[in-house]
């Protein structure tokens, strides 16, 4: 899959986490939107909601300090912790209309179907 696939001012849903199928969590399905304007990345963890800056060049990928709301959920959370805890390892990517990986050092964290 190329890089070069747009990424930015879309809505992707996560659909596994390194190889392991990432199922809704509070009947939601985790999101992540990267807006282009302001270099802010955002979305739904698990539990609650999410936001970082990020910084987008070639393939290359990075997000910054991670914010979330902190609400108390029965289910979400060991999703959400997972899933918050890739983005800061997160180097590269790869993309298609469809689809998103990213992708950190030891290979693929996270996956992404487009809404």
């Amino acid at each position: 899959m190329p890089a070069g696939a747009p990424i930015t001012d879309r809505d992707w849903v996560l659909v596994a986490l390194a190889e392991q199928a990432s199922p809704p969590a509070r009947g939601k399905p985790a999101t992540l939107r990267l807006e282009a304007s302001t270099s802010r990345a955002a979305g739904f963890a698990g539990c609650n909601r999410f936001s970082a800056s990020y910084t987008l060049a070639g393939d290359s990928l990075r997000f910054g300090p991670i914010m979330s709301t902190k609400m108390a959920c029965v289910d979400g959370d060991e999703l959400e912790r997972s899933f918050l805890g890739a983005l800061p390892v997160v180097a590269t990517y790869e993309a298609t209309d469809s689809a998103l990986i990213l992708k950190g050092p030891g290979g693929p964290l996270a996956r992404f179907h487009a809404r």
